[in-house]
């Protein structure tokens, strides 16, 4: 059993993930002490219900988001999807201060939760991956990884 989640789970990407999930949870137990602080003094559980499904549905949702650097392409499953990225497709990745639904999209140092990558595709458009939200550092750390990826699989040094 170890051994076949070992090969599962090669070439993941532990630093993606596990910030989504840390964020979903403290949105849900916050909502619901709300909830439950309104269905305690009011009675009414129509209005803690709509306050708990979203909330509960972004905390299921969060537990979906991996990466995996495989040889060929770098995969990340987001909340909704999985998009596979081949190395050969791509002309570079890079880091940038995230912008999305944990800090309402605004770019401020008081509303910072980390950063997300960016990938510049050779004959297209450049995407924000919001679902690789991490630290900086880590975030640094993958873009260069991924980078040098990108130049091996085009056989630049």
């Amino acid at each position: 059993m170890r051994s076949s989640r070992r090969l599962r789970d090669a070439g993941r990407v532990a630093a993606i993930g596990w910030l989504p999930r840390v964020l979903s949870t403290v949105l849900f137990l916050v909502t619901t002490s709300v909830a439950l602080v309104i269905w305690l003094g009011s009675g009414e559980l129509l209005i803690p219900l709509m306050l708990l499904i979203p909330t509960a549905t972004i905390l299921v949702f969060s537990w979906r988001v991996k990466a995996w650097m495989r040889p060929d392409a770098f995969v990340l499953r987001g909340y909704f999807g999985t998009r596979v990225m081949r190395y050969v497709d791509v002309d570079y990745f890079t880091d940038f201060p995230y912008a999305g639904m944990w800090n309402r999209g605004v770019d401020t140092d008081f509303l910072s939760v980390g950063s997300m990558i960016e990938v510049t595709y050779r004959n297209g458009p450049s995407r924000a991956l919001r679902a690789t939200l991490c630290r900086r550092a880590e975030c640094e750390r993958l873009v260069e990884e991924l980078d040098r990826r990108v130049d091996a699989a085009w056989g630049e040094d």
